[in-house]
């Protein structure tokens, strides 16, 4: 960070591919929390559960089912 601050300051033309590295730093870093730390965490198939819309229809399916089955009981 601080080779990098000093870079502005004395060659202000580095800018431009400095911030085209921090970007891709930043998307790389991105990825790697939501693949290997926060999707463990959400429990597996979490796109399926939670983003997908056929998979947010199955799992109210599923919901209305468990509470007829309760109440048959």
């Amino acid at each position: 960070m601080t080779l990098a601050l000093f870079s502005i300051l004395f060659k202000p033309e580095l800018i431009i591919p400095l911030r085209s590295v921090q970007k891709h730093v930043y998307f790389i870093t991105a990825e790697f929390f939501y693949f290997v730390i926060a999707l463990p965490l959400l429990g597996g198939r979490s796109y399926c559960r939670l983003i997908c819309p056929m998979g947010y229809l199955m799992k109210h399916i599923v919901r209305l089912k468990r509470r007829e089955c309760v109440k048959n009981l």
